[in-house]
């Protein structure tokens, strides 16, 4: 596989363990430990993903998206900027 970040995935994380619903922000957290980025928060679909090289990753891999979801995105660090009861809601419900 020529891409590391899947390699990594499919090598450490061969079983979904709930990392698509319920724990993908705790997914991108190791990815993000593993190899850099950003925690981007997808609004649209409630998903956490990791941002790096260009590309947009959870436990399934590379995503593809178009420019329009893209421009949905919001980076997690700067989402209380957003939209703070948003925020403290995905906190309280999501991440703790």
């Amino acid at each position: 596989m020529d891409n590391k970040i899947e390699d990594f995935i499919q090598r450490r994380f061969p079983i979904d363990n709930n990392w698509l619903n319920g724990n993908c922000y705790f997914f991108a957290v190791i990815l993000r430990a593993a190899f850099g980025g950003k925690i981007i928060y997808n609004p649209i679909d409630g998903h956490f993903l990791l941002y790096v090289d260009g590309g947009y990753y959870d436990w399934s891999g590379l995503r593809t998206y178009s420019q329009s979801e893209i421009n949905t995105f919001v980076d997690w660090e700067n989402y209380h900027l957003k939209d703070i009861s948003h925020w403290h809601h995905i906190v309280r419900d999501c991440i703790l």
